[in-house]
């Protein structure tokens, strides 16, 4: 009786986590369903403790029916491969994803991995689905033919074009970024071509999609298949585009553009085939020494407008009905009524913002990124007062004004008008100077750099703040520089709202002590979530995060004493199941 199937075919995370199961795998080395079951009738390599024993009766009890040895001979069946485990099998898929875009299949037929074409619905016939003709799509672009000659006339097999499409970018994410894309036929081929994308932000994914719309221009009577290494781009041209169409593009980027590349697809005569360049294929030489070239003649390309063809007949708009949900309708709704949020004035103090970010980390994030960013720092009453000052909704100084009882809380003690930067940074009756020379001094323990001061333009961006030396980021240097003006800032706020609600006055040296202990709760928190978490990538990369933020730093001997700052004892603890 077979069996030699593997043992992770057993799909139950809460047993292989325990202590008792790893011993199996790792001291008894059981692999499959048969080193089980000579385990249990006492062979093999045996530790002698009785949890084992159990832990292998509770896993022989979790074997699915059609692959246990005690029911039937296991075969293979559509819903269960037996030949491989369920990460082969994904990585199977992944080594094959290929889109086919082909005009001479309509969507009623719903055949696998073909683009949407639109047509009238038609009946289901009794034959197979192999035996089905397909039916003629609903528009195709007109050809002009001697009507002599329409009779002898037959589709041609031409000879499939193969081309390869690579980008590359610099700050792509950033407004002031750059992104570059290669057309590639063949070496010293004359239809190579090299294109810039225009200033703004521009994204390796939209360089994917243009150079798409492109070939597909280029060539209309040809049948081509494109190369290329996104995994995400043909996701998008096929699923994505489709729902994205059923859905009127709510929530997908660049939705513009991928509306005009489908419009591209289906006025045309040929097929286009997509296909994925993985990791482990023979191509990737080839796909790094194009774009090693592309690099290195970055500089000598000029942007270039792209013609772009479209055709109403392929314009489709709003939402399909058989597919809409109750949260897309709403969506849809908020979509067509919402209004514009943001006002002048936070448009002013967004281009203040993105240029103070520019200057200090040579990258401009866009207004998603900002916005984006803030709700990453901890805990989340620091995002609030962030999101509260970028829209100027702090409630300080001319709030008062009109509120007879507390018209006199306008100005500060110091003589001033109240304002969130004279709080933060300029406030003598708050001691922001002495507090901000306490915070230099941490920085530079732990760092050994000069900190610059900041301000409230770098307060509100600080969430896409990166500090750079010598020209390359330093992440661990970012991250407590983030830490410890956020958790400055929000103490002194802290002190003025004693002050002004409670009549408290708060000293230097207790309003120091505080910073420390609002990173100590920090660091306490942190290091209790990261350990709530199970094993896998998410925990794996929170533990990085917390070891780049704390441990590399020397953080936790500067807060507490308490806390190692060994990073391998604090790998071991956060770690520790």
């Amino acid at each position: 009786m077979p069996l030699w199937h593997n043992i992770n075919m057993i799909e139950n995370n809460y047993l292989w986590n325990k202590r008792a199961a790893k011993c199996l795998k790792n001291t008894h080395q059981i692999k499959t369903i048969g080193d089980l079951a000579e385990y249990r009738m006492g062979q093999g390599i045996n530790c002698g403790k009785e949890a084992c024993r159990n832990m292998a009766d509770k896993i022989w009890e979790e074997i699915p029916a059609i692959i246990n040895p005690n029911n039937q001979t296991p075969r293979k069946t559509r819903q269960l491969d037996l030949d491989h485990t369920p990460r082969r099998i994904l990585m199977n898929q992944t080594a094959k994803m290929v889109t086919v875009f082909n005009p001479d299949i309509t969507e009623r037929h719903n055949a696998l991995n073909q683009v949407r074409i639109n047509g009238d619905k038609t009946k289901a016939t009794k034959r197979r689905k192999s035996q089905r003709e397909p039916r003629e799509p609903a528009h195709r672009p007109t050809t002009i033919v001697d009507s002599d000659e329409e009779e002898d006339i037959e589709r041609v097999e031409r000879e499939k074009i193969i081309i390869w499409i690579i980008t590359a970018a610099e700050n792509h994410k950033y407004e002031n970024g750059r992104t570059w894309m290669t057309i590639y036929y063949g070496e010293d081929d004359e239809r190579n071509r090299n294109r810039k994308l225009g200033p703004g932000h521009q994204s390796t994914e939209r360089a994917y999609i243009v150079a798409l719309q492109e070939v597909a221009q280029r060539h209309q009577l040809e049948d081509v298949e494109i190369r290329l290494t996104s995994k995400k781009i043909i996701q998008m041209i096929n699923k994505g585009a489709r729902k994205g169409e059923d859905d009127d593009w709510i929530g997908i980027e660049m939705h513009e553009d991928c509306k005009i590349l489908l419009q591209i697809l289906r006025n045309r005569e040929a097929k286009m085939q997509v296909a994925l360049i993985t990791k482990r294929s023979h191509e990737i030489k080839l796909i790094k020494k194009i774009k090693k070239r592309l690099w290195e003649s970055k500089e000598t390309i000029t942007s270039q407008a792209v013609i772009r063809q479209t055709d109403t007949d392929y314009a489709n708009t709003g939402a399909k009905l058989q597919t809409i949900s109750q949260k897309t309708a709403y969506q849809l709704a908020l979509k067509k009524n919402a209004k514009n949020p943001i006002n002048e004035k936070t448009r002013r103090r967004l281009e203040v913002i993105k240029a103070e970010i520019e200057t200090r980390s040579n990258v401009k994030p866009t207004d998603q990124m900002l916005f984006k960013k803030i709700k990453d720092v901890t805990p989340y009453r620091i995002s609030d007062f962030l999101w509260k000052i970028i829209h100027g909704r702090i409630k300080c100084g001319a709030f008062f004004r009109y509120i007879p009882e507390w018209s006199e809380k306008e100005f500060c003690k110091c003589g001033e008008t109240e304002s969130i930067s004279h709080i933060l940074f300029n406030c003598e009756t708050n001691h922001t100077r002495l507090i901000w020379i306490g915070i230099a001094r941490l920085y530079k323990k732990v760092t050994g750099q000069t900190m610059r001061t900041p301000s409230i333009t770098t307060l509100a961006g600080i969430g896409c703040l990166k500090i750079q030396h010598r020209g390359k980021e330093r992440p661990e240097w970012t991250e407590i520089y983030k830490t410890l003006i956020i958790t400055a800032c929000w103490c002194i706020w802290k002190a003025r709202n004693r002050r002004i609600f409670r009549d408290e006055e708060t000293g230097v040296v207790r309003l120091l002590e505080e910073i420390g202990q609002e990173l100590h709760q920090r660091i306490e928190i942190d290091f209790d979530w990261i350990k709530t978490l199970p094993n896998g990538k998410k925990k794996g990369s929170q533990v990085s995060k917390f070891i780049r933020q704390w441990c590399l730093n020397k953080v936790m001997a500067v807060v507490d004493t308490n806390f190692t700052t060994c990073e391998i004892k604090v790998k071991k603890a956060l770690t520790r199941t």
